[in-house]
C-alpha cells in the first residue's frame, strides 16, 4: 500500500535552532460493532475477502491514510495486531470513534454454588449436569456454569485468580445463536474472553454448555456482562481483567 492521501493538518517550527513536538489527531477506537456477533469485520489488501479479520468493541486503531474511497488504519490491539485494515469512507466515521475503553482492569468474581444434576436448558429441551457459581461483575449479578462435560478432560477451573484477556476471534454462531430460543434479544453472543489458564482454552462467554470455562446462563444479562469486560483494560495491554474464583465445587472431576 502505497501514496496514500491523508487530510490531516499539523503546525511547523521555522525558528531556526529549536524543535517543537509535531502530534496527530490519528488515534482511534472501534465504537460500533455488528450488534449480532459483537464484531466488526475490517478489509486487508494482502489477505482474500474469506481472510478478513473482525475486531472486537473498543479495539484501538492509529488512522495512516486515505485512497480510492478508502480509509487504512494500522491494529494496536488483539490477535491481529500490527495488521494493516481499512473500512470504506462512508463507515469510518460511523464504526470508528474517540470513545475509549477504561484504562483499569475490570474484576470478575465467580464463587462457586450447587452441583445440579438436573438443570434444564430451555434453549436445548434437555437436562444437564450443572456444576453452577454465582458471578458479580460491575454490580451486575448473574449464575455461570463452570463445567457440564463429565468424566473426560473437563472440570470446573480451580478457585485461585486468572487474567480474563481481549477477546480472540469471532466464534462459530451456531456455537450460541441457539439460545436465542430462550432470548430473542441475545447479542454479541460470539465474543468469547479467553482466560489465562493452561492453553487458554477456557473462555468467558454466553451460553449452556461449559467445557471449564464460566459459561454465563443468564443469556438477558450477557450484553451487560460484554459491554463491562470489554470496556476496560488491563496495564498489560492485553486483557481487561481479574477473574477471581472462590469456594469450593461441590463436583470437581
Amino acid at each position: 500500500m502505497t501514496d496514500l492521501s491523508w487530510s490531516g493538518s499539523a503546525a511547523t517550527n521555522t525558528t531556526r535552532g529549536s524543535t517543537r513536538e509535531v502530534s496527530a489527531d490519528v488515534i482511534r477506537y472501534v465504537n460500533k460493532v455488528d450488534a449480532d456477533s459483537g464484531w466488526l469485520l475490517v478489509g486487508m489488501d494482502d489477505v482474500p475477502r474469506s481472510e478478513w479479520k473482525s475486531l472486537f468493541k473498543y479495539c484501538k486503531v492509529m488512522l495512516i491514510g486515505s485512497k480510492d474511497g478508502r480509509t487504512y488504519f494500522k491494529i494496536l490491539e488483539g490477535e491481529s495486531k500490527g495488521r494493516i485494515a481499512f473500512l470504506s469512507g462512508a463507515n469510518v466515521s460511523e464504526y470508528l470513534g474517540k470513545t475509549a475503553p477504561k484504562q483499569k482492569p475490570i474484576e470478575l468474581v465467580m464463587t462457586y454454588g450447587r452441583f445440579d444434576v438436573r438443570w434444564y436448558s430451555k434453549s436445548r429441551k434437555e437436562n444437564m449436569q450443572q456444576q453452577l457459581a454465582d458471578g458479580i461483575l460491575d454490580g451486575i449479578h448473574f449464575e455461570a456454569a463452570m463445567n457440564t462435560s463429565w468424566g473426560g478432560d473437563f472440570h470446573p477451573i480451580p478457585p485461585g485468580n486468572y487474567t480474563i484477556l481481549l477477546p480472540d476471534f469471532a466464534h462459530r454462531r451456531d456455537y450460541t445463536n441457539q439460545y436465542k430460543a430462550e432470548y430473542q434479544g441475545l447479542s454479541h453472543h460470539q465474543v468469547w474472553f479467553p482466560i489465562a489458564h493452561g492453553n487458554n482454552s477456557r473462555y468467558v462467554h454466553v451460553g449452556n454448555v461449559s467445557e471449564g470455562c464460566v459459561t454465563v446462563v443468564h443469556i438477558k444479562k450477557w450484553a451487560s456482562i460484554h459491554e463491562a469486560l470489554v470496556s476496560h483494560r488491563g496495564s498489560d495491554g492485553k486483557s481487561v481483567g481479574t477473574l477471581v474464583v472462590k469456594g469450593k465445587p461441590e463436583r470437581a472431576r
